[in-house]
C-alpha cells in the first residue's frame, strides 16, 4: 500500500512538471513568434511608408505599389527575406499591427498571420493567424464596432470595423470563405475544438 501510494506521488510530480514544461515551452514560442512579426513588421512598415514620397523598391528589386501580376488589382506584394507579403493589419483595440504573409502554411503562421483567401481588392480578405497572444489570440474579445484596419503594400489604408465575433467548428473552414463580408479574421481557440471568427466590413 505504501509503495502504491509513493508511485501515485511520484506520477502527480511527473505529470505537474509536464505542466511545467509545456506552459513554459508555450510562452517560449509566443514570445518567439511576438519578435518575429515585430521584426517583418518593421521592415515592412520601412519600405511603405516612403510610397507617399513616390516610387520605392522593395527587396527583391520589385517597384512598390505597382499591380500584382495574379489577375487581380490589388497591389504586388513585398519581398523580405524570401516570403512575400500584402500588408499590415492593425486591431487598435488589442494595441497590435501584424504583417500579413500573402499565401499561407503552419511555417508561415510559425512567424506571422497569413492570406487564407481572397484580397482587398475583391473584398473578401481572409486573414489567419494562430493563437498566440500577440498574434490572434485575443480576437474573441473584440467588440462589433471595433475598428480594424488594412494598410496594403502600395501604402494604402483600408478602413473596417467589426460587425460580429463568433465560433464555427474545426471542420467547417468553408464556412470562414464564404458569406458576404470584407474582411474575416480567425484563429483557433486555445483547446482547438473551435475556431474564433471575427467578420468585418469596410467603413
Amino acid at each position: 500500500m505504501r509503495k502504491f501510494g509513493i508511485t501515485l506521488i511520484v506520477v502527480g510530480l511527473l505529470a505537474v512538471l509536464a505542466g511545467a514544461g509545456l506552459y513554459a515551452y508555450n510562452a517560449w514560442d509566443d514570445n518567439r513568434a511576438a519578435l518575429a512579426s515585430e521584426q517583418i513588421g518593421g521592415a515592412l512598415f520601412a519600405q511603405i511608408m516612403p510610397i507617399a514620397l513616390g516610387s520605392s523598391i522593395d527587396s527583391a528589386g520589385v517597384a512598390l505599389g505597382t499591380v500584382a501580376d495574379n489577375g487581380s488589382n490589388e497591389a504586388a506584394p513585398i519581398s523580405y527575406e524570401g516570403e512575400t507579403y500584402i500588408g499590415i493589419i492593425s486591431l487598435p483595440t488589442l494595441r497590435i499591427s501584424l504583417p500579413i504573409n500573402s499565401d499561407w502554411d503552419y511555417t508561415k503562421l510559425k512567424k506571422s498571420p497569413c492570406r487564407y483567401a481572397g484580397s482587398v481588392a475583391d473584398n473578401d480578405l481572409v486573414i489567419a493567424a494562430h493563437n498566440y497572444k500577440r498574434h490572434f489570440g485575443n480576437i474573441s474579445t473584440l467588440q462589433a464596432g471595433d475598428p480594424v484596419a488594412f494598410t496594403d503594400s502600395a501604402g494604402i489604408m483600408h478602413e473596417y470595423a467589426v460587425v460580429e465575433v463568433t465560433t464555427v467548428e474545426p471542420t467547417q473552414t468553408w464556412s470562414v470563405i464564404s458569406g458576404t463580408f470584407d474582411l474575416t479574421l480567425f484563429t483557433c481557440t486555445y483547446g482547438g475544438q473551435a475556431r474564433w471568427v471575427v467578420r468585418c466590413n469596410r467603413v
